[in-house]
């Protein structure tokens, strides 16, 4: 069992897993867990796995042809989106500002993911959103479907402030599932 400090998942579970395959294989199983909570983890998880399988420069590559693919993509939307300021909305009873993965991708492409007191991924009020005055708004709730996702603009639109946000009089407000 190889666990990468910060990126395992519950030990305890782990070590039952390995033994539950060890039993149904009949052979020793190592097992390796990630959990990366942003694109730098996800990079290094695949440098760790190459290492892991002595594969360590497939790995290598692989982190940085991904990180380049990355680099490349905010590249092409610099003009339209450097510095404006991103909120996304991963949830909405409470609200909830989308983190981990979703700020480092608004990062990469030289927008500026809403965070509340430093962090992402952190409940927030109506008054945070309208205090960020966002540029770009992206409501993708987690586990709505893209309809879903679209009706809560009934609702939003009913808040107060809305008409005022930056975002709302652009006509920069996405809906995703």
């Amino acid at each position: 069992l190889a666990m990468v400090p910060e990126m395992d998942e519950d030990p305890e579970i782990l070590g039952h897993l390995r033994e539950c395959l060890n039993e149904y294989l009949g052979i020793p199983v190592r097992l390796l867990a990630y959990n990366p909570t942003n694109l730098t983890r996800v990079f290094e998880m695949f440098e760790h796995l190459g290492r892991a399988l002595k594969a360590a420069e497939k790995g290598h590559t692989l982190a940085h042809k991904m990180k380049a693919q990355f680099m490349s993509w905010g590249d092409n939307f610099y003009d339209r989106t450097r510095n404006k300021k991103v909120t996304f909305i991963a949830g909405l009873s409470p609200f909830v500002i989308g983190g981990g993965w979703i700020a480092d991708i608004i990062r990469y492409a030289s927008a500026l993911p809403q965070t509340v007191r430093g962090q992402v991924g952190a409940e927030v009020t109506w008054e945070d959103i309208r205090t960020f005055r966002p540029d770009v708004i992206i409501v993708a709730p987690e586990g709505y479907t893209i309809a879903e996702s679209r009706r809560s603009f009934l609702e939003l639109e009913k808040l107060p402030g809305w008409e005022e946000l930056p975002a709302v009089k652009r006509g920069e407000v996405f809906f995703a599932d």
